[in-house]
């Protein structure tokens, strides 16, 4: 099995070279070592041309090797795992999911037609973000906030202020794998953001320390007066400081607010889906 692994790492390098992901960083994202993560493989000769990686719900990743494609591999991958799913009971199928690619990656014009093609449809298409240099100052904000790291006294008041923001972050909040900065008024949070040193950002070569912030949030009473912006300049600013050569924006639809502070996009994802009929 993790021969196989390495040869889908290998596969994916070659379908994707300008999306760097180290090996281990890789299977996590994907859950290659757990055995939810159902395997399709399509070989010529020796090679594995053609792989297509599903759990229940979505498509994680499809790929056909540039030397073996316009041969129908990638159409045969994907009818197998549609005919997976159908037989676990999904009703709708996604393409990607929030730990790779959370669609298809915009990397060529027909890459959403191929999927179009074959019922897929979209409504919106998702960016990733990043940012080499300094963060471009944000306005001022009001002058009695003040950012600060969480603290472990924080955490009933902060995850109540995240389930107002956004529910579905709760989870990332409850258990963080990086630091948070926190956005308050007296000790009042009204603001906060994960931040800190990632290995599972895209980079464009082997060995570039990277750094992510995301889940950004401001409570609705506290919006439209730069608290929001101003947190993320210091965040930025504090990981840049701290040794990260880029920071990295996963999975948003805000791209122009945050290019207020330089951050260019990196990647854009068509998020489409399917509802499947038995």
């Amino acid at each position: 099995m993790n021969q196989e692994t390495r040869e889908i790492y290998g596969l994916y390098l070659r379908c994707f070279p300008g999306l760097y992901l180290d090996y281990e960083p890789f299977c996590r994202r994907l859950s290659l070592h757990s055995p939810a993560t159902q395997r399709l493989l399509h070989r010529e000769g020796d090679t594995l041309a053609g792989v297509c990686l599903t759990e229940p719900g979505a498509i994680l990743l499809l790929c056909v090797d540039p030397r073996f494609r316009c041969q129908g591999i990638g159409s045969s991958l994907l009818q197998k795992a549609e005919e997976l799913r159908r037989e676990d009971g999904s009703l709708r199928l996604g393409l990607g999911s929030s730990y790779l690619f959370q669609g298809v990656p915009l990397l060529s014009e027909d890459m959403p037609g191929f999927f179009q093609r074959r019922g897929y449809e979209a409504s919106w298409t998702s960016e990733d973000l990043t940012l080499k240099n300094p963060p471009i100052p944000a306005p001022p904000c009001p002058p009695d906030i003040h950012f600060r790291p969480a603290t472990p006294g924080d955490f009933p008041a902060l995850l109540a202020a995240v389930a107002q923001v956004e529910p579905g972050w709760v989870q990332y909040y409850q258990a963080p794998s990086t630091p948070i900065l926190l956005a308050c008024r007296d000790e009042e949070i009204l603001g906060f953001t994960l931040f800190g040193p990632t290995d599972e950002s895209f980079s464009h070569a082997p060995g570039t320390r990277m750094a992510a912030i995301g889940c950004v949030g401001v409570l609705p009473s506290a919006r439209q007066q730069g608290i929001g912006l101003k947190m993320v300049e210091t965040a930025a600013a504090q990981l840049l400081e701290q040794g990260a050569q880029e920071l990295y924006i996963g999975y948003t639809h805000l791209s122009p607010w945050y290019a207020r502070l330089g951050f260019r996009p990196r990647l854009r994802c068509w998020m489409g889906e399917k509802g499947m009929q038995k």
